[in-house]
């Protein structure tokens, strides 16, 4: 049947209107309805506007502009008083602040406990403790929960997946990997930093992570391996 001739029947006495058509008896719904399936089709049946083949023809036609060499995509966020940054390559997800619950005889400066991530329990470690950020005096970071600007920072690779609070995250920064300023001597000597490079952005200084020196950090800290 036309679809000029249903006069959009499910608007008008469907499931969507006054429920009146005898129909809905069978099929409870409209779109259970082959009348329903018919308009449907109906419409992907219709033949093009004009112009509309033309305009996709020459879309597809168009090359494809190249890709920016040497750029990266870097998750810039505060720890502390310092600004650090980390591929999104190992970045899965940023999460609103939430409890964490220590381990019995297994939580340490590093491992701070669990945190269920809908429904799926991570290992949350301290990032303080890992870099060895100096803090104010009288600050613990598993206690710092009154910021509204404070994360978890969801990182890992495919198997292994860790979680860990940060006091604020700012944004994705796209950055060219040769405009990446090398640590200096002091920095870079200093394994627990686990930097691999310092990239200005948004007004900011932000030290580059390391992902997979910092993923074995957490291992070390966390599991002794």
């Amino acid at each position: 049947m036309p679809i000029e001739s249903q006069d959009n029947c499910w608007r008008d006495i469907g499931t969507s209107g006054g429920r009146t058509c005898p129909r809905l008896d069978e099929f409870i719904d409209c779109r259970n309805c082959p009348s329903y399936s018919d308009i449907g089709r109906s419409l992907l049946d219709r033949p093009p506007p004009e112009g509309y083949l033309d305009d996709w023809t020459a879309l597809l036609a168009k090359a494809k502009e190249p890709e920016a060499s040497g750029m990266t995509s870097v998750l810039a966020f505060r720890l502390a008083g310092e600004w650090m940054g980390l591929r999104t390559r190992v970045c899965k997800e940023v999460l609103p602040y939430r409890a964490v619950h220590r381990i019995p005889h297994r939580s340490n400066s590093v491992l701070l406990g669990i945190v269920n991530v809908r429904g799926e329990l991570l290992l949350c470690v301290c990032l303080d403790a890992v870099l060895e950020v100096n803090r104010a005096e009288g600050t613990d970071p598993d206690s710092r929960t009154a910021s509204v600007f404070r994360r978890m920072i969801v990182i890992g690779n495919p198997g292994e997946r860790w979680v860990f609070p940060v006091d604020e995250v700012d944004r994705v920064y796209r950055v060219n990997e040769a405009e990446m300023e090398a640590l200096p001597v002091t920095v870079a000597k200093d394994t627990s930093a686990c930097s691999r490079a310092i990239v200005k952005a948004g007004g900011r200084r932000i030290a580059v992570l390391e992902e997979e020196q910092l993923l074995g950090a957490f291992r070390r800290g966390c599991l002794g391996g």
